[in-house]
């Protein structure tokens, strides 16, 4: 069980690290973490002591053995805890369950020694610092009821100190009240440190919350800890290998040290199965670890892990105490004579045997010797840790590698296993990196880690969907922000977008270049590094002592230093050194051949490929928000990337056009005109002007300004219908102003009257961003939404066409590879869109590339299984490949739909001869229909299928040809494509 606001550890260690720097505060905290746990283990030590020295009451002529069991088993206890795996890691620095559980043993520590001193001042101590670790963690609730339940059984056996106040009833009803004072003062102390570190260390920025959340934040996050700290396995485990024989033990203990009479066989047998168990736990023995019985953690919460280390300590001393009392100070031969009265005069005078004390005999000095140096064998090798203290220092190593290669890099783009180290060791050298993890996921905390100290809004909203937005972002639309970065992961945008990949050093890659002689050293460097991976596994392999975390860390350092020698090999490989890539395709072999984690991080990777190829960026999303004509999602999109660009056309162009939607005249025009400012020479730009001066009556301004669109585009129709129409305006407003002046209204001045609002022309609805140098021009009808004019309204002049737009028209024109082209940005963005995977499928059809346009072609009979297009053009291609009765299915599906379509119904001739003839031969004729549609119309709702003239196709052999016969490739039936699916 974690602390729920760690406030103590908080504002101890950024304590540290504010007056001492992080270099140094590092350092400190490693050395507070072994000065608290070596006292801890002392604590460990007086506790136990105090536990042995209340439970064996011996007899006064034994009390120097008494004494030596008492001080010699604790002390054994106390080290054998020391070197537990749980307690010797925690002890490497200071961490919140190490001083967690400081404060647990203090408390114990405290409360043993009131009862044996009596003194009233360490239980109230002992309940002021309960208080405060119950603040902390439930745990402190367990421990109240446990030493009060201790407190009880104390005095029922009369083991509490003759003199304590406590047995004084005057002193002992008004101390109940200051023992509940002071616990209740510790725990409001305690949750108020937590609060207000909480607070102030931005914790409710971090978790998204407000000063009213933290209430039942608190209390949410302390249930939560609890029902958390272990798995089912876990609190099965923990209770039934760590507490239960503690339970056991500490009750059957007061019984089996009983001088008076023979350890009963049973009751030795009891302690020797818990106490070896207990010892299982403590030993360097993994495969034993009730923690490690399944892949996942059993145990989550590190404290409860080093408290149940404290119980298999105890339950490790009290076995031992029982043996080495029933060796010292339990005298058989006086208990049988005793038990046997007639063996009494064989023995002689009882008398005499009471006060002689007679030597340890040869074997029980045997036996004590012997087991001490058992136990120690069993705890002291593996504290060495050889093994372990090999892949730390790999681990060190290969995070001085990342950081001397990232050089001048503000971010780098990693998996997150590193992160807070890297960052630590660039902060301790002076240096500003952030780390960016491309797999975390999207909670407000880890929104707000990738978030926090950005001012630039565009750079916010791509962090907060993810570090793969931001890396996609700067890739796309801040090429300039490339040199401030360096990547371990995500180079399958790269890939995505077809272009060749960064250069990779050894350890990263820079995506901007680095020096050839930084990059040769950086993969020497990594070389040194991989080879003494290498040497690690010939030693045997990673350790399994070394915990689970540091296992992970070796693993991850092995398999990046793979990942990025197989990217040299790529383009050492395309650029012909094939020595280079061959090295370097060994060296990854090798590596990977001894990576048993290697699946699962891969896994991994294809789960974070997945996310990123999902999204799109915030420029991406206003181009798709454009090309729907949605102006209100456009602005949204817009105005933070205006606030780090303010002279963006596309930007200004979607905010502006929201503003024309809405009749808002003057500020569509402001941001209008901020468009010319990169894009001077856009047509769609100025016609829209000249459509506000139309609806503001500034005709002589409109003309000039429509004037400027024809002189780039001199054969569009639209610019000139704009034209028309302020011409007409004009004229009109003129007969208007001569009529009123000829019907005498001489008390006003002649003014042109204000025409009739025109209706919102299409392209206000319809218009794209300047994404293309040369804007198309389509003429569209006037939006059903306008109120009627008096003049017709001129069509807006269209901004560059969206790639939906030149894929629907490539398709439409039976250019099929232009379309692929096209294709590929709205794949990147919506992998299944069936007309894209058409125009990609039909490119490789006709490149006779069956297996890939049967693919693509899959893709699309799955989007949109009532097509008779996509199922006629499927089943030519799963006829070249002779898949005749498959082939054979999908042509009837497809008749079915279109009865009367003889260009399938050609199809199905075709087939069902191949499938009868012999199979030898190859296809001599093109089996697909042959007719192409006209253009798509721009109306949004799918027109019904056309039916393409019939030409019936050759008789075909059964197989498909080795080569692809001479021609442009086969034609195909061509879908009735739809308005451009609302997708983002």
């Amino acid at each position: 069980m974690e602390a729920i606001f760690p406030g103590f550890w908080n504002a101890i260690a950024r304590g540290i690290y504010s007056s001492a720097g992080v270099a140094t505060g590092t350092f400190l905290l490693q050395i507070l973490g072994r000065v608290i746990g070596g006292l801890t283990v002392g604590l460990v030590y007086l506790l136990l002591r105090q536990i042995l020295s209340i439970t064996i009451r011996g007899r006064l002529q034994f009390s120097s053995r008494r004494f030596f069991v008492v001080r010699g088993v604790a002390l054994l206890g106390a080290l054998s805890f020391a070197c537990s795996d749980p307690i010797w890691r925690a002890g490497q620095a200071f961490t919140p369950p190490l001083l967690l559980l400081f404060i647990t043993v203090l408390v114990l520590t405290l409360f043993f020694g009131f009862l044996m001193s009596g003194k009233i001042g360490q239980i109230y101590l002992s309940m002021f610092l309960l208080g405060l670790l119950s603040a902390e963690t439930p745990m402190g609730f367990f421990i109240l009821v446990l030493v009060w339940g201790v407190y009880l059984l104390a005095l029922r056996h009369g083991a509490v100190a003759s003199d304590s106040p406590l047995l004084n009833p005057i002193v002992e009803q008004s101390s109940k009240w200051h023992l509940t004072f002071l616990y209740a003062i510790g725990l409001v102390f305690g949750v108020a440190i937590n609060c207000t570190t909480f607070i102030l260390f931005d914790g409710l920025e971090v978790f998204a919350k407000v000063g009213a959340d933290v209430p039942l934040m608190y209390a949410t996050q302390w249930w939560t800890q609890f029902i958390h700290a272990a798995s089912g396995m876990g609190w099965v485990l923990g209770l039934g290998i760590g507490v239960l024989p503690f339970v056991v033990s500490a009750i059957l203990l007061p019984r089996a040290v009983d001088e008076e009479q023979f350890l009963p066989y049973h009751m030795g047998a009891v302690f020797f199965v818990t106490g070896a168990l207990a010892f299982a736990q403590l030993a360097e023995l993994p495969p034993l670890w009730f923690w490690t019985w399944s892949r996942e953690a059993t145990i989550n919460s590190p404290y409860f892990l080093l408290v149940l280390m404290l119980f298999s300590a105890a339950t490790v001393v009290f076995a031992l105490a029982v043996m080495a009392v029933d060796i010292c100070c339990r005298d058989h031969q006086r208990l049988a004579m005793q038990r046997y009265a007639e063996l009494r005069e064989e023995a002689g005078s009882l008398a005499e045997e009471a006060v002689d004390v007679k030597p340890l005999g040869a074997g029980a000095r045997v036996v004590l010797v012997i087991v001490p140096v058992l136990l120690l064998a069993g705890v002291l090798p593996g504290r060495h840790q050889g093994q372990t203290r090999r892949m730390l220092s790999i681990v060190n190593d290969y995070v001085q590698e990342v950081l001397s290669e990232c050089g001048d890099a503000k971010w780098i783009f990693t998996d997150g296993s590193f992160d807070p180290c890297l960052e630590l060791n660039a902060q301790a050298q002076n240096r500003s990196l952030r780390a960016l993890s491309m797999m975390a996921g999207n909670t407000p905390r880890e929104q707000y880690m990738r978030m926090h100290g950005m001012t630039n809004d565009e750079d916010r909203i791509a962090l907060s969907i993810g570090a793969p937005m931001a890396l996609r972002t700067w890739m796309h639309d801040h090429p300039e922000r490339l040199s401030d970065i360096a990547i371990q992961l995500g180079f399958e945008l790269w890939k995505r977008d077809g272009k060749e990949l960064p250069p990779c050093s050894g350890v990263l890659s820079r995506p901007s270049g680095m020096s050839e002689e930084d990059r040769l050293r950086g993969v020497e460097a990594a070389t040194a590094i991989a080879d003494r991976v290498l040497e690690v596994y010939a030693g045997g392999g990673p350790s399994k002592s070394a915990g689970t975390r540091v296992n992970e860390l070796f693993l991850f350092v092995q398999w990046r230093i793979s990942r990025l020698a197989r990217m040299r090999a790529e383009r050492e490989d395309r650029a012909g050194n094939t020595d280079l890539a061959m090295r370097d395709v060994n060296l990854s072999d090798r590596l990977d051949h001894n990576n048993a984690e290697l699946s699962r991080i891969l896994k991994d990777m294809d789960r974070a490929k997945e996310r990123t190829l999902r999204s799109i960026t915030p420029r991406e999303s206003l181009q798709m928000a454009l090309a729907r004509a949605d102006f209100t999602l456009a602005r949204r999109f817009a105005e933070p990337i205006l606030k780090g660009d303010p002279d963006d056309p596309n930007a200004n162009f979607g905010v502006g056009m929201s503003y024309f939607t809405q009749k808002q005249w003057a500020r569509a025009e402001e941001f209008l005109r901020k468009c010319l400012i990169k894009k001077p020479k856009e047509p769609a730009v100025w016609n829209n002007l000249a459509m506000i001066c139309l609806y503001t009556e500034r005709y002589d301004e409109g003309l000039k300004l429509a004037q400027k669109a024809l002189e780039i585009i001199p054969e569009s129709a639209e610019v000139k219908d704009t034209i028309k129409q302020l011409k007409e305006a004009k004229e009109k407003a003129r007969e208007e102003a001569a009529s009123k002046k000829k019907g005498g209204k001489k008390d006003a001045a002649p003014t042109a009257q204000q025409p009739t609002e025109a209706k919102a022309p299409p392209a206000a609805e319809k218009a794209q961003p300047p994404a293309a140098a040369k804007p198309s021009v389509a003429e569209k009808k006037p939006s059903p939404a306008a109120p009627a004019v008096d003049k017709p309204a001129a069509p807006v002049l269209r901004m560059a066409p969206s790639p939906r737009e030149e894929l629907d028209a490539a398709i439409a024109r039976g250019d099929y590879v232009a379309a692929a082209q096209y294709a590929k940005p709205i794949l990147s963005i919506t992998p299944d869109d069936p007309y894209a995977n058409f125009a990609v499928g039909m490119d490789h059809f006709g490149k006779r590339a069956w297996e890939p346009a049967e693919k693509h072609l899959r893709k699309c009979v799955k989007q949109k299984p009532d097509e008779p297009v996509f199922l006629n053009n499927l089943a030519v291609v799963l006829l070249y490949r002779g898949r005749y009765d498959e082939a054979l299915a999908h042509a009837r599906r497809a008749l079915k739909i279109l009865p009367d379509s003889t260009d399938v119904q050609d199809t199905i001739r075709q087939i069902e001869k191949a499938r009868d003839a012999d199979g030898a031969k190859k296809p001599e004729a093109k089996p697909a229909p042959k007719k192409k549609p006209e253009a798509k119309p721009p109306a949004k709702k799918k027109p019904e299928a056309k039916k393409p003239e019939a030409k019936k196709p050759a008789e075909k052999p059964a197989k498909a040809p080795e080569k692809p016969p001479e021609g442009d490739g086969p034609d195909a039936l061509v879908p009735s494509l739809p308005a451009a699916p609302e997708t983002m």
